[in-house]
């Protein structure tokens, strides 16, 4: 492999444990000396996981999946992006000849210029999975990792991918996203949820909007959600544009789904909406935990996991505002991560 001692050119001759061997042209090092050793990022294809023996249920997928974001964050290699991967296989028909064999996930990496290709296997065996993973270099074939590891089925959890993109919606092109066309409602309260295609923030041109009305109950309560399972980890807050009819206290909230048991945590907090058009900043670490969400509850760790968001709420209380019995109008837009 070709590096650098410093602002040497060297090449890495040898690796043998802990011990690396280099050689240089022209540069003479003295002993003792300290240098800086750059290492080039390999790139790495991962490809899709075979099960070999058992029920999938989309464990394969969802492997790969967590698999590639382990190496991303990481940030030790460059990953090859997965539509790239699809779209050779596909072209090449490694998919109908079986990628998972040695031969093709060569051939697969040299295509998209990877310098490392990852491959596995998963098995059940009763009441484990038999897991087998092995690297190897494209440009030898030689399998320069091979790891094989047990799972327990109750440890091994199967969840489908997370969408970790920017929300980043105006409303423009209508329902998106996770965005449903209906409100939630508690016993008191009627809504609707529509695109509003005459009023939007920032001079666009459309919203969405919630009509909503309390009948006179003390925890009526109308509300937008976005449902969509998310990775939001990446982001530190949201933003949002709002109006309503009146001055209208509005509760923003996450929630979580935890990782030990199926139960989820609330996270909220209060903002003030007004007849003009406001735009809100929240940052994730202001967000208080719902008071039914404690440890003493059940329902909730009391931790806020971002990577595992599964819905996004705009909600109006009416024991947090006296709107009485008039029916009331909420308009939200250029909603956003940042």
């Amino acid at each position: 492999m070709n590096t650098y001692l410093d602002d040497k050119e060297a090449i890495v001759s040898d690796i043998r444990g802990m011990e690396i061997t280099f050689k240089l042209k022209n540069s003479i090092f003295k002993p003792e000396q300290k240098v800086k050793i750059y290492v080039p990022k390999k790139s790495i294809a991962i490809v899709d996981f075979e099960v070999i023996r058992g029920s999938a249920d989309g464990i394969e997928r969802v492997s790969m999946e967590n698999m590639t974001s382990k190496f991303v964050q990481s940030g030790q290699y460059v990953v090859i992006e997965r539509n790239k991967l699809q779209g050779i296989m596909e072209e090449q028909k490694l998919i109908e000849l079986g990628i998972i064999n040695e031969g093709n996930a060569i051939k697969l990496g040299k295509l998209v210029s990877a310098d490392l290709i990852l491959t596995g296997t998963l098995a059940k065996n009763k009441k484990d999975w038999d897991i087998n993973l092995r690297i190897i270099d494209v440009a030898t074939g030689v399998i320069l990792s091979a790891v094989r590891e047990k799972a327990a089925l109750e440890e091994f959890r199967v969840e489908l991918p997370r969408d970790n993109a920017n929300i980043s919606e105006n409303f423009e092109n209508g329902l998106k996203n996770g965005w449903s066309a209906f409100a939630k409602t508690s016993d008191g309260a009627k809504a609707s949820v529509r695109i509003d295609e005459k009023i939007g923030a920032n001079l666009s041109q459309k919203s969405l909007r919630m009509d909503y009305e309390f009948l006179g109950e003390q925890r009526a309560s109308a509300s937008i959600s976005n449902d969509k399972s998310r990775d939001i980890s990446s982001y530190r807050g949201a933003e949002f544009h709002v109006k309503s009819t009146q001055d209208t206290t509005l509760v923003f909230s996450l929630n979580d789904q935890n990782y030990d048991n199926a139960n989820s945590n609330k996270w909220y907090v209060f903002v003030n909406s007004s007849p003009k058009w406001q735009k809100i900043k929240i940052n994730f670490s202001d967000l208080a935990l719902g008071k039914n969400y404690t440890k003493a509850y059940p329902g909730g760790d009391g931790k806020l996991d971002l990577d595992r968001v599964y819905q996004i709420e705009f909600q109006v209380r009416s024991k947090d505002n006296n709107h009485g019995k008039e029916k009331q109008i909420l308009w939200l837009d250029e909603v956003r991560f940042y």
